[in-house]
């Protein structure tokens, strides 16, 4: 986890939160601010592991994993 908390840092986030596996890999979400929530603006960015190399998602592939998201969510929280 600390090797995804400085890759966040590094592109500017506080910290991550696991949401999903999506196409084989482990998405996460980006978290601003320590509030343990997940923020919204502009084009949804997530960090996608692919066997252990992380990236960011483009911008196509961010509104496919957040429709992803909301579909299989049972919360609906996003």
């Amino acid at each position: 986890m600390n090797r995804l908390i400085k890759f966040a840092n590094d592109n500017g986030f506080d910290n991550v939160k696991y949401e999903s596996e999506y196409k084989g890999c482990e998405i996460y979400s980006l978290i601003y601010r320590d509030d343990e929530q997940a923020h919204c603006i502009g084009t949804p960015m997530f960090i996608i592991s692919d066997n252990g190399k992380l990236r960011m998602s483009e911008p196509k592939e961010g509104f496919d994993i957040l429709r992803f998201l909301c579909e299989n969510d049972d919360k609906t929280r996003w």
